[in-house]
């Protein structure tokens, strides 16, 4: 009789224990969503080019080409974003990319454009995409002479630029440039190998990569997850657009955000392209760094009849 009187006690612990179990799962705290980017191929807009050749992949997809700069450049910034925060940024596994891109046929350079941006950023997932480019690539070759010896003083520069892209809006989030420099010194009368405009760019693209890299507050940003309004502190500036012609289409940073007369909200500080266009008229732009001022009176851009020229435009005022 004994035995039997523990029964109901032990049957209360199993349903107890039983139901803890059940509810577990529920009480696991919630881990935040990673931000999903996709790092493009960079656009080499230099004349210092040498194409390698990739062995392929581990699942044994055929070989391919590339150019060594635009593959540096994006090894490095994958790197970099991998590195970052891996508990809140998520790189898009390159293979993948490229093989939906070849698959549909389409151009990784045409993803910079907004509309296409937000399309393919559903499609893979995605929610920014960072592209660059390298440019302005100078090579000064200076002779000198020091001990009777002619020396040869070579300085290669160059400019790489890095900007972001919001795959869910199609705003451009970040736009910057970072330059580096290389410098030989070589002996006139010794045989020089290998001193091509490449591999004397090289250096200097590795220099400019080293800066982004020290630049805290550009993966700081994306983990804020800024521009967009999602956790974003920083005061608001509200500018109104009237310019002297009713129902222009104005931009920003190449986003339509409305027509004329209208009145559009950017955060202090930030640097914006702000374009208004018409038909028949030459479009109007101007670049700003937004501070309180913009918001105290209105823009009041002037449209000009369209006319054999260029394109009216501005610098605008610094903050």
């Amino acid at each position: 009789m004994k035995a039997h009187s523990y029964l109901p006690w032990i049957a209360l612990v199993v349903v107890s224990s039983t139901h803890a179990l059940a509810q577990e799962p529920e009480t696991k705290t919630n881990t935040p969503e990673k931000l999903r980017i996709a790092v493009l191929p960079f656009d080499n807009a230099s004349d210092a080019r040498r194409i390698v050749k990739n062995a392929g992949g581990a699942e044994g997809r055929g070989s391919f080409t590339v150019d060594r700069l635009s593959e540096l450049c994006r090894q490095k910034v994958e790197q970099m974003l991998v590195n970052a925060d891996p508990d809140k940024i998520d790189v898009m596994e390159r293979d993948r990319l490229d093989r939906t891109l070849e698959e549909l046929e389409f151009d990784a350079s045409g993803l910079v454009e907004p509309a296409t941006a937000i399309r393919f950023g559903k499609l893979l997932g995605v929610r920014y995409f960072v592209s660059g480019i390298i440019h302005k690539p100078e090579i000064s070759d200076v002779e000198s002479r020091s001990y009777r010896m002619n020396y040869r003083v070579i300085r290669a520069s160059v400019e790489v630029d890095v900007k972001v892209l919001d795959a869910q809006t199609g705003r451009l989030l970040i736009s910057r440039s970072y330059d580096g420099m290389n410098k030989v010194t070589a002996s006139k009368f010794k045989k020089q190998r290998g001193l091509d405009r490449e591999q004397l760019i090289l250096p200097a693209v590795k220099e400019a990569l080293g800066k982004l890299q020290k630049d805290d507050s550009f993966t700081a940003r994306l983990r804020k997850r800024t521009g967009n309004g999602e956790g974003s502190k920083a005061p608001q500036v509200e500018l109104t657009i009237a310019p002297q012609l009713d129902g222009c289409s104005v931009e920003v940073d190449g986003l339509f955000v409305g027509t004329t007369p209208c009145k559009i909200k950017l955060n202090r500080g930030q640097v914006s392209t702000l374009r208004v266009s018409r038909a028949g008229y030459e479009p109007w732009t101007m670049k700003l760094r937004v501070s309180p001022m913009h918001g105290e009176q209105p823009l009041k851009p002037h449209l000009e009849k369209k006319r054999d020229g260029k394109a009216r435009s501005e610098e605008g005022i610094g903050g």
